[in-house]
């Protein structure tokens, strides 16, 4: 009796020892499948947007302050960096990153600026003759559109009118040393993560 069941022990971890190796190596083939899978996948800036609008891409967002972007999201296609949206905002006002990413760097960037127009305002409510209401304050937005692949296209906007297509260098090279101190600030948020 003691022989069968020692047999049966012995057949027992057999089995469990053969269930563990194609365990391990449909572990290993997934792995495999996952690093063939890890080519940089291009998407455009419209398919990007469109995965945005449909809730595809994964949202990862930075716990502190970014030092040049303020509230930090990156969206994520399977672990790929390809969107990040910044805000700095105060009491009136506030600036706003957005950013496109391709395998060789950013292919997009807007910047937006949103301010009280508070000259506008003393001008129709002097402050020594109204108290400051700030439902009454009109606000304007400048907005740059730097399209960086496959050229560099500029242009500033105010009230949707076009100010400038000149490229300002100095401005895009702030730009995208921000951007890479961002993914580098995203990427930090993915390591501790997988810790």
């Amino acid at each position: 009796m003691r022989i069968s069941i020692l047999i049966l022990n012995l057949m027992l971890l057999l089995s469990c020892k053969e269930e563990n190796k194609r365990n391990f190596e449909n572990a290993e083939n997934s792995i495999i499948e996952t690093e063939s899978k890890s080519e940089y996948l291009v998407f455009k800036i419209s398919e990007i947007d469109s995965l945005l609008q449909n809730g595809i891409l994964t949202k990862k967002m930075y716990p502190n302050m970014s030092a040049c972007g303020g509230s930090l999201s990156g969206y994520y296609f399977e672990n790929q960096l390809v969107f990040i949206d910044a805000t700095y905002s105060g009491e009136l006002s506030y600036t706003r990153k957005k950013m496109y990413l391709t395998e060789t760097g950013f292919s997009k960037i807007i910047y937006q600026e949103h301010f009280p127009e508070m000259e506008k305002y003393k001008k129709k409510y002097p402050l020594d003759k109204y108290d400051f209401d700030p439902a009454k304050v009109t606000f304007a937005d400048t907005i740059y559109e730097i399209k960086m692949q496959p050229n560099v296209e500029f242009k500033k906007l105010y009230l949707d009118k076009v100010l400038s297509t000149k490229t300002d260098s100095t401005l895009i090279n702030k730009f995208v040393d921000c951007g890479k101190e961002m993914i580098t600030e995203l990427n930090s948020v993915a390591e501790k993560a997988s810790r």
